[in-house]
């Protein structure tokens, strides 16, 4: 079995004029992406940041630790 080391990635939720936004960064506070406050719900918010995450975002944050 291998060991897969846990890296941090952070989801902050922002408001603005009753829209949500959605920004998510690494474990050191690096923004790995950020959208604006356009979403009509947090979890619409959050859901559409993840899906913009590529995998080299990912590949980034695991070889930061």
């Amino acid at each position: 079995m291998q060991t897969i080391e846990t890296h941090s990635l952070v989801i902050n939720v922002t408001e603005e004029n009753s829209a949500y936004g959605c920004a998510i960064t690494n474990g050191w506070g690096d923004t790995i992406i950020e959208l604006p406050p356009t979403h009509n719900t947090k979890i619409n918010a959050c859901k559409r940041a993840l899906t913009y995450l590529t995998e080299n975002d990912l590949q980034a944050v695991i070889e930061a630790a």
